[in-house]
């Protein structure tokens, strides 16, 4: 089997989560939300922080130095065919509530309160 690695992150500014909205994937044909993250690269097997903040970058233009709290939450696993994914969550905050859309798909500060409450999602 081999393993795949991917990195990603919640980020809070005020009352606000961001989160990436995409249309949909090669394996969820239907719009969706996702915290903004994607794969390890292999210099990175050994600090996932790293690669989550180099996705940060890549798809919102947050620089590292307007990130604060990073934080590791979560570890998920998926058993996929003959793949192992381990996904690395971290939450953490962002000083900048100007976003710059990077890739395809599209940015919103949605409202906190409202995952707060959620079943699916509690901070």
């Amino acid at each position: 089997m081999e393993l795949r690695q991917m990195a990603s992150a919640f980020l809070f500014h005020d009352h606000h989560v961001l989160m990436m909205r995409k249309e949909s994937s090669r394996n969820f044909q239907n719009e969706f939300w996702m915290g903004l993250g994607g794969h390890v690269e292999p210099a990175e097997l050994n600090d996932p922080k790293q690669a989550c903040i180099r996705e940060i970058k890549e798809e919102s233009g947050i620089t590292e130095n307007r990130i604060e709290d990073l934080k590791l939450r979560y570890i998920l696993f998926r058993v996929k065919e003959n793949e192992i994914w381990q996904q690395f969550v971290y939450f953490g905050k962002t000083t900048d509530g100007n976003i710059i859309l990077q890739k395809k798909g599209s940015y919103s500060g949605l409202k906190r309160k409202r995952y707060c409450k959620s079943e699916h999602l509690r901070l």
